[in-house]
């Protein structure tokens, strides 16, 4: 009789492990927001072409070779980063397309965890063609965001199934262990 209570406590306990690990839903969608307050609100604004978009863990780091500068200082080649689960609304370009970009400092990103000196998200881009003011030349020079190496890790999925897997096998081994002469 013992053995069957420690094994529902067992089963529910996994139940309750496996539900809370599920992934909340999300979606994104942008206010229309007008250029003239996108600008007045960023950092920096410019327009470039992407130039590589890599994803590390949780993080999108964009490449942009900028050709023009609307506001802020940025350099020639500037990296954005950006998050790429759910509900962070990452930035969602195209290698090879131009894009306006209406930029933020986060201190999340910055050296040294990912070197990115600027943030943005999916409501933070215009098409390349959208000039929010005069223009100029970027500076010399680049500011290359460095990857963080990767770390092995388990998520909460993991974690969770992990954890029922022990909750589960444990009422199997105490009966086992009680069969045993």
């Amino acid at each position: 009789m013992r053995i069957r209570a420690i094994a529902v406590i067992a089963v529910l306990i996994g139940a309750v492990g496996a539900l809370g690990v599920a992934a909340p839903c999300a979606a994104c969608s942008c206010a229309d927001v007008p250029v003239a307050e996108l600008t007045r609100t960023s950092t920096a604004v410019f327009s470039g072409t992407v130039r590589d978009v890599t994803d590390v863990d949780d993080v999108r780091l964009t490449t942009f070779a900028v050709g023009t500068v609307y506001r802020g200082a940025v350099h020639r080649t500037e990296a954005v980063a950006s998050g790429t689960e759910g509900a962070s609304c990452g930035l969602e370009v195209v290698p090879g397309r131009r894009y306006t970009v209406f930029v933020r400092r986060d201190a999340m990103f910055e050296a040294p965890t990912y070197g990115a000196r600027f943030a943005a998200g999916l409501c933070d881009v215009r098409p390349g063609d959208v000039a929010p003011g005069p223009g100029r030349p970027p500076l010399a020079g680049a500011n290359l965001a460095r990857p963080p190496a990767r770390y092995d890790t388990v998520g909460p999925a993991g974690l969770g199934a992990g954890l029922a897997l022990v909750l589960l096998a444990l009422p199997a081994t105490l009966a086992w262990r009680g069969r045993r002469p």
